[in-house]
């Protein structure tokens, strides 16, 4: 890095720098006004009185937080989300604020990513022709016309911020030196044309790209294809060079990390995200020379926030994911993840009926979700699956003892199971019309279908899919694989038996419990048994909800547990013991879908294929993670990576959704949580995102340390 960039890090590393907001004065006639019109007249204003600051040595400008606005702005951080907010507050639990809802629903996080490509090929000016043609379209309709008229008003307010930073940078060149007044000038001319018109160059395209991101501070998306036809011609033209290219990348990454405070979640990577590769439109693998450009130029820097996704396809040449992984060994701070087109894609027109160009432009979100390129992410929250199974075997008895074949049970089974799925449906269509409620125009400006329909993002206008229940999948599929096994198919412990050890938490069935530990065959190892009854599960839960929509109107993709929030632990508590030997209250462990706790016995190559065969229909490879814990010489011995890289490509190529890796030892993992100041820089892929080992939850870092290391 370049000594300016050195000295940006340094400062944001130890300083934010971001402004604090600053309340201002509104007229006290606005309470004359509906609510839309006054509540974006304010943020107008609020946007526009915000303070203009530029740091020293800044080639790239913006700089604006909402956290003082009490009406809807900024849709990430939810200031000003009334209506959210009393979700957050009663249905949400974070370090354990609330139990979950019945047992077995909490309400989440919503993830959103801007329409950068509109912003950067139209401008606000273009984009208000867009609002003035729907308002043509939408004339008679008085809701609809006042919040197209609330986007206008918020389109030249966006564009007037721009020009008085454009004014700042004059004032500062008049008493900069040569240089600096040079770039100064420059840059008050980039901002008088973006982002209010089209911008015409690289440099013009990334200042509209981060003055935009202050508005939505949320996913990057696909810089590699927004960006990319201004780099290639620029380059071209020689009007820059690769090096002021990654120069001015690495400001923009700097600017994203110092949004985050340094007293908020500064060293969690899981705050944006960005991906790179993956299908075009054509059927091509899209990874290019800028991608590679972007993804060197973040590496290069000692920052948490970005992370960054690598979307792998079956046109991916096996040098390039190995050229990937090498990068991603080398990095200390764990800022890589891996997904599969091949998974990813047919959830979205398969099962979701989103065209191919749609879908191909998909982008990761948050903790490695998923959401359309400017769409949002329609979370109902997570929710209990293993509550099925609870009310099964805790409520079934009688029918259980009657049922003389696996079949049998897994009848009673599939009543509570279907019982639980269309409940979670009527709790989360409750808990997104609540959120509706909320009216975020400034967030609406920047998704897709808002302005054509008229419609809030929050009341369903972007495009977008809902969630649907997964949390406690393993745990299922383990429980189910023992009662299989041992009830049915070897027909060592009887159903009575087995049910009276779980009533009664083990006590005085142990050696029940460690038979069942030791000889189980569990989820992760790769034997057929245990391989359908996962397909059987997740069939059953896709089948159920295709075609089904949410209240409003977004298909549902399935979702398994990442997220800061330690769920599993959440759900564990209300959940009694399970045949899988866990016991009542505790942790399910597995966060994704994975194995954990060592019941993956057979190895690496065992535990990827089991993930790779158990969802056919790819339902859960919307949200969720896939954590493997690596002995060291696997990456790192040059001898072994080779073979590494054929098998990370061959459970891609089978199906595998997503992976992200690890390589610390237990044994170092304990003496980090017994010895905290000796390990302050030991970072680790936690749940769609990296984190400082010793910064941790207790409940998360005994999750990592139950890792089993695969060999």
């Amino acid at each position: 890095m370049t000594e300016r960039i050195k000295r940006m890090v340094d400062h944001i590393l130890k300083e934010t720098i971001y402004p604090p907001a600053v309340e201002i004065e509104y007229d006290r006639a606005d309470f004359l006004l509906t609510d839309t019109h006054r509540e974006t007249k304010r943020l107008c204003e609020y946007i526009l009185a915000q303070p203009i600051r530029i740091p020293e040595e800044a080639r790239l400008a913006g700089m604006l937080k909402f956290g003082k606005f009490p009406y809807p702005a900024d849709f990430m951080s939810k200031h000003g989300m009334r209506y959210a907010g009393d979700l957050f507050a009663h249905f949400r639990s974070y370090n354990n604020a609330n139990p979950p809802f019945e047992d077995f629903k909490f309400w989440e996080w919503q993830h959103a990513t801007a329409d950068y490509k509109k912003f950067i090929e139209l401008g606000t000016e273009g984009i208000k022709e867009q609002i003035a043609l729907s308002l043509r379209k939408h004339g008679g309709d008085a809701e609809k016309t006042e919040f197209l008229l609330a986007c206008r008003m918020l389109c030249d307010a966006i564009a007037d911020r721009a020009d008085n930073y454009a004014e700042k940078c004059i004032a500062m060149a008049d008493e900069a030196d040569a240089d600096r007044r040079a770039e100064l000038l420059r840059l008050s001319d980039i901002l008088h044309r973006v982002p209010r018109y089209p911008a015409r160059n690289f440099y013009e395209a990334v200042q509209c790209l981060y003055f935009c991101f202050d508005f939505l501070p949320d996913s990057l998306g696909l810089p590699d294809r927004w960006l990319y036809k201004y780099y290639r011609q620029d380059i071209g033209s020689g009007t820059i060079t690769e090096d002021f290219a990654k120069e001015l990348l690495q400001e923009l990454y700097i600017k994203i990390q110092s949004y985050t405070p340094l007293d908020g979640h500064f060293y969690r990577g899981g705050q944006c995200n960005f991906s790179l590769g993956g299908y075009t439109v054509d059927g091509e693998d899209g990874y290019n020379d800028f991608s590679e450009l972007l993804l060197t130029s973040l590496l290069d820097l000692p920052l948490y926030i970005p992370e960054v996704t690598f979307r792998w396809t079956k046109k991916t040449p096996t040098a390039l994911l190995s050229h990937i992984l090498d990068l991603s060994r080398k990095d200390k701070n764990g800022r890589i993840a891996f997904v599969s087109d091949e998974a990813k894609i047919p959830l979205m027109t398969e099962l979701c009926e989103i065209p191919w160009e749609e879908a191909v432009e998909y982008v990761t979100v948050g903790c490695n979700a998923i959401a359309l390129s400017g769409g949002m992410m329609y979370s109902s929250g997570h929710a209990n699956l293993t509550k099925a199974l609870h009310d099964t075997l805790y409520t079934e008895r009688d029918s259980i003892l009657k049922a003389d074949t696996f079949e049998a049970f897994r009848t009673i089974f599939e009543k509570h199971l279907r019982r639980l799925l269309e409940r979670n449906i009527e709790v989360g269509d409750k808990f997104v019309t609540h959120a509706a409620r909320d009216e975020c125009v400034l967030g609406s400006l920047f998704m897709r279908g808002c302005i054509e329909s008229g419609i809030s993002m929050t009341k369903g206008g972007a495009i977008g899919f809902a969630d649907f229940p997964g949390d406690g999948l393993m745990c299922t599929i383990d429980s189910l694989a023992v009662i299989r096994q041992f009830v049915y198919d070897e027909k060592t412990v009887t159903a009575e038996v087995l049910l009276d050890a779980l009533e009664h938490n083990w006590e005085g069935h142990e050696d029940l419990r460690q038979m069942i530990l030791k000889q189980a065959k569990f989820f992760g190892n790769d034997d057929e048994e245990t391989n359908e009854i996962a397909r059987w599960i997740t069939t059953y839960v896709a089948t159920f909800a295709k075609k089904r929509t949410d209240a409003l109107g977004k298909h549902f993709i399935g979702i398994i547990a990442p997220g800061y929030g330690d769920y599993n632990t959440y759900f564990g508590r209300v959940t009694g013991a399970t045949p899988d030997g866990r016991y009542a209250g505790e942790s399910f462990g597995v966060i994704g879908a994975g194995q954990t706790g060592g019941k993956d016995r057979n190895g690496l190559t065992a535990l990827l294929n089991s993930v790779a065969k158990y969802d056919p229909m790819h339902f859960y490879s919307g949200i969720t993670v896939t954590n493997v814990n690596l002995d060291a010489p696997l990456l790192y011995d040059d001898a072994h990576f080779p073979k590494t890289v054929k098998l990370i490509e061959t459970y891609l190529a089978n199906g595998g959704a997503q992976l992200q890796l690890n390589t610390v030892n237990a044994e170092e993992l304990l003496d980090a949580k017994e010895h905290p100041d000796n390990y302050k820089n030991l970072r680790v892929r936690v749940s769609g995102y990296s984190d400082f080992f010793t910064r941790m939850e207790e409940e998360r870092q005994d999750n990592i340390i139950a890792r089993t290391i695969l060999k």
